[in-house]
């Protein structure tokens, strides 16, 4: 029965989506989306009580209301259901209440009365009651009356067929006793007996036997000398083979429905597709609104745009009445990132049963970063199901940099909770993981015991690295000493991170440690060896200066490092206004960017060192001359002729001893230029050189003029 229902159902939906796919249409207006969605208004009891009873609406929005009413599970829903059921003016909300029930994996006892009263009314009501019915399979109760039914001559053959088929739902001995007796009666009608045997079936998990009833018979012997433990053991060993079968047909069907379905609506046009989807998401279904919900959300994550009323159609399926649609539904919309659901999704959270969509709506608030969502997360972490619950810790996680900022009493608090789920061991493996790196962004400072405990005895290095990620990020100088240790770990993630949490919690009395984590024949790992590096570099600002020198010192054959240690020393002259000794580093600066081939910044740095020296009362004239030579090779390789003839005229005005001194170099830069064949260049510098006032000595513009010549030569 319920395997026929689904084909029904695919089928309808495949029938009409196809049609739809193959008629064409009219874009509809709807199809365009508004510049901002409508707010998504937040479902209550009052607002499902409203669409059950309301006197317009459609039956499939009236069985929905009241499949999510009974998921509240309050007194005021389950009042309003036992009405609906009651209200005889009004056969839709009695029809959408019983089908509810009928889907209910709980249903309240407190409803049995009134399905039982319905069984005066319609076929359709009937058939509606009787399938309430056998939801209650734990109930003596309901048994006994539904085998009073069917055995009543007196009653209605459409009700006795109905009940018959429910009793097929009790896997009790009695149940296939009194169904025996129905299949055997000689002047029962063909449609009880057909009802019997089918209920038969059901119970024994066959359906070889059909209408035999000889067949029948002989199961009866052999089954009906069982105790009642026997029975039911056996009567339900093979039940489950009959449902594991039709459930393996099920999940084909649904999947194969699925994947014609997304198909169906990635085919169709542009103006059609909204249709599609609609109908999808607004099925009576679940399967098929589950598969609404999941194109949707392939089509966002993909980067293809959803119109606006398929969009808030998956909004209003956060409350969904089926736990896979829920689920699915806001997968989609965390795949949007779609903020405005966030108080929906915190109501939904806090009646929400099932783990996974506890753990969907918990995923769903990690991007937002809302602090608004901290106390529910809480609640989901400490009620210990460990799927929703590392959900959660991930999701305050996210926040807590938010939190500890804007709200810190409750950060603390925050951080209390986690803290005792992590020591109390009671949790799986994988939710104190994600509980401990939640603690670590809170940077509460009563979390620093729990992160040195966790330095010492049996750790993996996943925790080891959480711990040292945690420490660094409070930054207490206390801890330096506990973390130095780790940088010699046989883990290169734990060396990493010892190496960050170094660099936030020492000084530079660490840079020994460092220095080693920087070398290839000591840190094996890149990665490392560069952040080590990082670290120290980030800690030379507070180094003596005697301390810098040593340290330019050691790196002399390296380059890049040794610049980098200069322009921290350069740094602290500076402050310390110690002109000449800035003026010596900056010279040592400019000459390693020369080593470098970064000729501009060479020439940034030389030229105030010059200006220094040329300045002095007593000039040196050595350092000097030197320091006009590095300067006007730093501006030609630079490729500034301009400011390099400017220069060097400059320099012979003040002295025509200058005229080596800068003449040199540029008769040098122009030969090195025509030897590489950079004709442009060296013929910009010959032209600049013939503007210098004073000019070159001609035995430098004699040796320009020769070059030019044989470019032009050269070029034709």
């Amino acid at each position: 029965m319920i395997l026929s229902r689904w084909l029904h159902l695919a089928g309808t939906l495949l029938l009409t989506s196809s049609l739809a796919t193959a008629q064409p249409a009219e874009p509809s207006p709807t199809t365009t989306a508004p510049a901002t969605a409508p707010v998504l208004r937040i479902e209550t009891q009052e607002s499902l009580l409203a669409t059950l009873n309301g006197e317009r609406g459609n039956q499939k929005d009236r069985d929905e209301a009241a499949r999510r009413l009974l998921l509240w599970r309050t007194p005021q829903a389950i009042a309003g259901i036992r009405d609906a059921l009651v209200n005889v003016g009004n056969a839709q909300a009695q029809l959408a209440a019983v089908r509810a029930i009928s889907t209910d994996p709980d249903p309240d006892t407190t409803l049995i009365d009134p399905l039982f009263a319905l069984l005066g009314q319609s076929r359709q009501m009937v058939e509606a009651a009787t399938d309430a019915l056998r939801n209650y399979q734990g109930s003596p109760e309901v048994l006994s009356r539904l085998l009073r039914e069917a055995n009543s001559l007196q009653q209605r053959e459409v009700v006795r067929v109905s009940v018959i088929h429910a009793a097929g739902a009790f896997f009790e001995k009695r149940s296939a006793e009194s169904l025996m007796g129905l299949l055997t009666r000689p002047d029962e009608a063909p449609a009880i007996r057909a009802a019997a045997s089918d209920a038969l079936g059901m119970i024994a998990g066959r359906t070889d036997l059909g209408q035999d009833v000889a067949g029948w018979t002989a199961w009866w012997q052999q089954m009906q000398g069982l105790d009642e433990g026997q029975w039911r053991s056996r009567a339900l060993a093979s039940a489950a083979g009959r449902l594991a079968r039709l459930q393996a047909q099920y999940q084909q069907l649904s999947a194969e429905t699925g994947a014609t379905l997304q198909e169906s609506y990635r085919s169709a046009p542009d103006s059609q597709k909204v249709e599609i989807m609609l109908r999808m998401l607004r099925s009576g279904q679940p399967t098929i609104r589950a598969t609404g919900a999941l194109t949707m959300a392939q089509e966002q994550s993909e980067g293809r745009s959803v119109a606006q009323p398929a969009r808030d159609a998956l909004r209003e399926m956060i409350g969904d009445s089926d736990a896979r649609v829920r689920y699915e539904a806001i997968r989609a919309l965390a795949t949007s990132n779609d903020s405005g659901v966030l108080d929906a999704l915190l109501e939904q959270l806090t009646r929400e049963t099932q783990p996974p969509v506890q753990a969907a709506i918990a995923s769903a608030l990690e991007p937002m970063r809302d602090v608004r969502a901290v106390p529910g997360l809480l609640k989901l972490l400490e009620r210990g199901e460990p799927t929703s619950a590392e959900a959660a810790a991930d999701a305050l996680k996210a926040v807590a940099e938010k939190l500890r900022k804007d709200e810190p009493s409750l950060a603390r608090q925050v951080a209390g909770v986690l803290e005792r789920i992590y020591v109390s061991g009671t949790a799986t493996d994988s939710v104190r993981d994600a509980v401990l790196q939640a603690m670590v962004p809170l940077r509460d400072p009563d979390l620093l015991d729990i992160f040195l405990k966790l330095l010492t005895g049996e750790q993996t290095d996943a925790t080891r690295r959480t711990a040292l990620r945690g420490l660094g990020g409070l930054g207490d100088r206390n801890t330096a000493d506990s973390i130095v240790s780790w940088l010699d770990a046989p883990d290169d993630g734990v060396r990493l991170e010892a190496v960050e949490a170094l660099g936030k919690t020492g000084g530079f009395e660490y840079s020994e440690v460092l220095y080693r984590r920087i070398n290839p024949a000591i840190e094996t790992n890149a990665q490392v060896r560069q952040r080590a590096w990082a670290v120290l570099t980030s800690l030379l600002p507070s180094a003596p200066v005697d301390q810098l020198q040593f340290w330019a010192d050691r790196f002399r054959d390296d380059p890049t490092r040794r610049l980098t240690v200069l322009e921290a020393l350069r740094d602290r002259l500076i402050k310390d206004r110690d002109d000449e000794g800035l003026a010596i580093k900056r010279q040592e600066i400019g000459e390693e960017h020369m080593n470098l081939q970064q000729f501009s910044d060479a020439a940034l740095s030389f030229r105030p060192a010059l200006d220094y020296w040329s300045g002095q009362n007593k000039p040196k004239q050595i350092t000097i001359e030197k320091l006009a030579g590095q300067l006007i090779r730093a501006l030609l390789r630079s490729k500034q002729y301009s400011e390099a003839a400017q220069f060097a005229a400059q320099a012979i005005a003040k002295s025509t001893t200058n005229q080596e001194v800068v003449g040199a170099p540029i008769r040098a830069e122009a030969e090195r230029l025509r030897d590489a064949g950079q004709f442009p260049d060296a013929m910009d510098l010959i032209s600049e050189s013939r503007k210098m006032s004073p000019a070159l000595d001609s035995r430098y513009l004699d040796t320009l003029t020769q070059i030019e010549a044989e470019i032009r030569r050269k070029q034709g």
